[in-house]
């Protein structure tokens, strides 16, 4: 991928000279880091000037990165995008100069006209994605990369392919979706993170017994009792109400009278009776 790095002839060791001047004099930062970490920082932007200059990005990079982990000047990040564009990694670059241009906005307007003229160049190297959220705060990651939270001041540059995007609020299941970035396109996700409400929880159904008379709308409870005992009451007269004939016990008691007037019939026809005699040895009454 071509750069615009051979454009610039600020590539040199007074570039990191020149950005660590620059971080000494902001009062704010000199005042929260010691002699002996400027020091460190300082030898550390010198190696990476060189090794920019020889077109070893991958080492300048390094070099700039450990320098910013020492002293955290935004200023730093120019350096930084320019090692990341010359490594062809045209969002991380991107991204760089954007942070550069938002946090160093005391540095000279020639260097910030430099890394808007880069990240103009570089937007048809990228896709550009517009992550809003329904709420703010939400914590956006790209790739599993911290990307910001929400809501993002810029669109996010991302290199061509396949990405995994996150968006996680304090509470609640965090929102992902898989896209496909596309050189030089640009993009908008709406991501869902507030909290699903709560389902509405109802009580349950307790049966009743089976003793329980049950009651319509257009019977109260003590009519359906009422009628309950009234239809109890008129089967009972029905059955006093019935012939003889039709009840059980008559029929029992007229079996039983037939059966013994056969017996008696049937010893009085046979005309003879029998003597009981004693055994022999037993005493009789």
């Amino acid at each position: 991928m071509t750069t615009k790095l051979g454009s610039y002839s600020y590539i040199s060791l007074t570039v990191a000279l020149a950005t660590l001047l620059a971080v000494a004099a902001n009062p704010r930062v000199a005042e929260a880091q010691t002699a002996k970490e400027k020091s460190k920082a300082s030898a550390l932007l010198k190696e990476g000037a060189k090794l920019l200059g020889n077109k070893d990005y991958a080492e300048a990079l390094q070099k700039f990165e450990d320098a910013y982990a020492v002293v955290p000047s935004p200023k730093i990040l120019f350096n930084v995008g320019l090692a990341n564009e010359g490594l062809a990694r045209p969002a991380r670059a991107m991204r760089a100069f954007n942070e550069y241009l938002a946090g160093a906005t005391s540095d000279t307007d020639q260097r910030r006209k430099e890394a808007a003229d880069h990240i103009a160049y570089l937007k048809s190297k990228v896709a550009l994605l517009t992550i809003r959220a329904d709420v703010d705060g939400a914590h956006v990651t790209v790739d599993g990369e911290d990307s910001g939270t929400t809501p993002l001041s810029n669109a996010i540059a991302l290199e061509p392919g396949n990405h995994q995007i996150v968006v996680q609020a304090a509470a609640g299941k965090p929102w992902t979706k898989a896209i496909k970035a596309i050189a030089g396109s640009s993009m908008q996700l709406d991501a869902i993170v507030k909290d699903a409400p709560a389902p509405v929880v109802t009580s349950p159904v307790v049966a009743t017994s089976a003793s329980t008379v049950p009651t319509t709308s257009n019977s109260p409870p003590d009519a359906a009792r009422d009628a309950s005992n009234g239809l109890t009451q008129t089967a009972a007269q029905s059955k006093d109400d019935e012939p003889i004939y039709h009840k059980g016990w008559f029929w029992g008691v007229a079996g039983a009278v037939v059966v013994v007037g056969v017996v008696t019939a049937i010893v009085i026809g046979s005309g003879t009776t029998t003597e009981y005699k004693c055994p022999t040895g037993i005493q009789c009454l």
